[in-house]
C-alpha cells in the first residue's frame, strides 16, 4: 500500500522544500559519520572517544554547511554555546544522536544523561506541548525566565524544534534517521515522537573477505607452464655395484714359497 506524500510530515511542515531538506540531512549525518570513522581510525586509539567528539561537531557543522549551500538566505544560522543551529522557516533543525543501546531504531530514541541544561531549555520552550505530567517537575527550579527568555531571543519568538535523532555507531556507521516533532522526558532521556517519519539511509554493509583457494594445476604456476619432471631413472640414486673384496696381506709363509 502507498503512502501518500502529502501525508508525510516534512511536506506537511515544509511543503515544496521537504524533500530537498530530507537530502541534506541524510547527506549531512552520512558525511559527519564517515569523518569520524575516518578520525578513529587515523586516531589509532583503542577507545572511541575520537569517534565520538568528531561526530558531536560534525553533526552541527555539516548540517549547517550543507543547509546554506542549498537554501543561501532562507537559513539563518544562530550559534548557541559550542555549536550553532540551522534554523529554517522557523525550525530549528536539532540533530540528537540516540544512545537507546537497545534499539537500532531512531524513532525509539533516547539522549545521554544527565540532560544538559540547555538540551532541556530546546525542548521546554520549542518542543510539543508535554502529553504526559511530570516531564518537567524541576524545571521552575532551574532554568530561569531570563535564559529561556534569551534563548528565544536568539531563535525567533515563533521558532519550533525539529529534533533529527538518528543511530550512529563507529562499526555500522549510519544505520537509521527519524525527524519530527518529539518531546523529552529529562529523567530518562527518552525522546517521544508526536509527529514525524522516517529518512531513509543507504547502509553500507562490509562484504565477506573470501580466502582464494589455490587449486592444484595450471594455475598453481600463476598461469605459466608447468614444469617438466623426468620421471625416469634417477641417476643419482643408482644402486652401488659390490665392491671388490680386500686384498688379503702377504704372511711370512708367502714369501717362503
Amino acid at each position: 500500500m502507498s503512502i501518500d506524500s502529502n501525508h508525510l510530515w516534512a511536506d506537511r511542515a515544509f511543503g515544496s522544500d521537504a524533500d530537498a531538506l530530507r537530502e541534506v540531512i541524510r547527506k549531512s549525518l552520512t558525511a559527519a559519520s564517515t569523518q569520524s570513522q575516518n578520525a578513529q581510525s587515523s586516531s589509532r586509539a583503542r577507545k572511541k572517544y575520537p569517534f565520538g567528539s568528531s561526530l558531536w561537531t560534525l553533526q552541527f557543522q555539516e548540517l549547517e554547511d550543507r543547509m546554506v549551500k542549498k537554501f543561501g538566505d532562507r537559513v539563518r544560522i544562530v550559534p548557541l554555546d559550542n555549536y550553532s543551529l540551522a534554523v529554517f522557516d522557523s525550525y530549528v533543525l536539532y540533530p540528537v544522536r540516540s544512545a537507546n543501546l537497545k534499539s537500532s531504531k531512531a524513532k525509539e530514541g533516547r539522549v545521554r544523561k544527565p540532560v544538559s541544561k540547555l538540551r532541556r531549555q530546546m525542548y521546554s520552550v520549542l518542543g510539543p506541548e508535554p502529553i504526559q505530567d511530570g516531564l518537567w517537575p524541576e524545571q521552575a527550579a532551574q532554568e530561569s525566565v531570563r535564559d529561556l527568555r534569551t534563548l528565544m531571543t536568539r531563535l525567533g519568538p515563533s521558532a519550533r524544534l525539529a529534533s533529527i535523532s538518528y543511530v550512529c555507531d563507529y562499526k555500522t556507521g549510519l544505520v537509521d534517521i527519524y525527524w519530527g516533532d518529539a518531546e523529552l522526558d529529562a529523567r530518562s532521556g527518552e525522546l517521544s515522537f508526536r509527529d514525524g517519519e522516517e529518512v531513509p539511509v543507504v547502509v553500507k554493509v562490509a562484504k565477506p573477505v573470501r580466502k582464494r583457494r589455490r587449486d592444484v594445476g595450471v594455475s598453481a604456476f600463476d598461469g605459466g607452464e608447468m614444469p617438466r619432471i623426468n620421471l625416469g631413472i634417477n641417476v643419482t640414486r643408482q644402486p652401488s655395484s659390490p665392491e671388490a673384496e680386500p686384498v688379503k696381506p702377504m704372511t711370512s709363509s708367502h714369501e717362503e714359497e
